[in-house]
């Protein structure tokens, strides 16, 4: 098992599993740049544990606690077997002190990843930005994201509808199809109030949003659907899992060939009261995206993405879904950005003293600090101080996704993805990681779309 901080109960307990879910996950077109430039922490607590006590928060108003065991900490065991098992196969010396020099990563070292799927999301806002990126790296591109409304209709208002409806996505269709990469198009929306409205009436509305949906997927070229919903209502719970069914059922009448990818949270395989019914939606969604960032408390300067060290965990996650028996269907979402945090002090662990800001790791690249180590989460950091303040900026890179990627394979889950490709626009390291030395399973394009 990772060290824990030694004398720091408070850092041992956050890190214990805090979910937050913060703007720069999801529906990033709906809140446009801000999820990149001065990102506010929205955070709402979706899962917290503490004093052995887990928390599932399956209510937009209300948090239910009960004394069961956590579910996540019993997975504990054979997630920590899986770290070790990828730690080998990448075969770089992990520092175990906190804040020794970030290794990096050893070229051409063989992990014994094989073929898997690599998910690769874009934003309508990141549209110019996409030089460099090697999209035959991937297996499958998504375009994010038209809104959603509370009936089922598609928001023509949505900077990703006018990006659609001005010819401007057609480019990401046309040179993801040259790289044999499917292209699906996002639908979106984290408006609790719009997505009560949505589910309560799941079939009516699923065939508005089929009849609106099949329309662009023909007219565009895409090869199917992400349907990124958000929901923190335990009480729409029944109802999403039926608007899924109905959407699925009507899109394939429509074009078998059409694939449905449905964004999932990192507790969703364990959470009974939480908005996703992972079991009851796996025979609808072809696969489940697992967001699995934003995992940590932004009180506490901290990995997004932690891959092992805490109750919540890459590791954990996996193994939950695994254990659900919903391997086949994850891809596992691994971060491409990170955050800035001003810090109490330069040493881990430290409090918190402002807002966070979400950085990319192209930024994070351009801004040439040492990068350090947290042996705890696997993941690296950097320090530095301006205009008298401590900032720690927390990060993914090159040899922590790799982690993440070869976790996966070991887990035997269908492969990975990025929120999102163009936050390492002209770092291609980033997309070699999610290959991790093995080769992309490309999928088929739908044919008649």
């Amino acid at each position: 098992m990772p060290p824990v901080h030694s004398g720091d109960a408070s850092y041992a307990t956050v890190q214990a599993g805090t979910l937050a879910s913060a703007m720069a996950r999801g529906n990033r077109s709906l809140v446009a740049v801000v999820a990149i430039v001065g990102l506010a922490a929205v955070v709402t607590a979706v899962g917290v544990v503490g004093g052995g006590v887990l928390k599932f928060g399956g209510s937009s108003t209300t948090t239910t606690t009960t004394t069961q065991p956590n579910p996540l900490a019993q997975v504990w065991p054979q997630a920590e077997r899986a770290v070790a098992a990828a730690e080998k196969a990448v075969g770089v010396a992990l520092p175990r002190r906190e804040g020794a020099p970030a290794p990096a990563l050893r070229p051409g070292v063989s992990t014994g990843v094989g073929r898997h799927e690599v998910v690769g999301f874009v934003p309508a806002y990141e549209l110019t930005r996409l030089a460099g990126v090697p999209f035959s790296d991937y297996s499958e591109l998504v375009f994010s994201s038209v809104g959603l409304l509370g009936s089922g209709a598609l928001d023509r208002g949505s900077f990703g509808y006018t990006m659609l409806a001005n010819g401007a996505a057609r480019s990401l269709v046309v040179n993801g199809h040259h790289a044999g990469d499917p292209v699906l198009l996002s639908l979106a929306q984290v408006n609790q109030p719009i997505i009560d409205s949505l589910v309560a009436s799941p079939a009516s509305h699923a065939a508005v949003t089929a009849d609106q949906v099949a329309a662009l997927l023909q007219s565009g070229g895409f090869d199917g659907v992400d349907l990124d919903v958000e929901g923190q209502n335990a009480a729409d719970r029944a109802g999403f899992t039926k608007f899924v069914a109905a959407l699925a059922a009507d899109l394939h009448a429509r074009n078998p060939s059409w694939t449905l990818l449905v964004n999932t949270y990192p507790d969703s395989a364990v959470n009974p009261q939480g908005f996703f019914d992972v079991q009851a939606l796996a025979g609808a969604a072809t696969q489940f995206f697992v967001m699995a960032y934003d995992m940590n408390d932004q009180q506490i300067p901290s990995a997004t993405a932690p891959l092992t060290g805490t109750v919540l965990s890459d590791a954990t996650v996996l193994a939950s879904y695994v254990g659900a028996g919903l391997g086949s269907k994850v891809i596992l979402g691994i971060p491409f950005y990170g955050y800035d945090y001003p810090a109490s002090r330069a040493g881990v662990p430290a409090d918190t003293t402002g807002t966070p800001v979400a950085v990319t790791y192209a930024s994070v690249v351009a801004a040439g600090r040492r990068a350090l180590w947290d042996p705890v989460s696997e993941t690296p950091y950097s320090v530095f101080r301006r205009d008298g303040q401590w900032h720690q900026t927390w990060f993914d890179d090159p040899l922590s996704v790799t982690l993440k990627t070869v976790l996966a394979w070991k887990a035997h889950v269908a492969g990975v993805g990025a929120w999102e490709i163009a936050m390492a626009a002209g770092e291609p390291q980033m997309s070699e990681a999610l290959l991790a030395g093995g080769s992309v399973s490309k999928l088929p394009l739908a044919t008649g779309s």
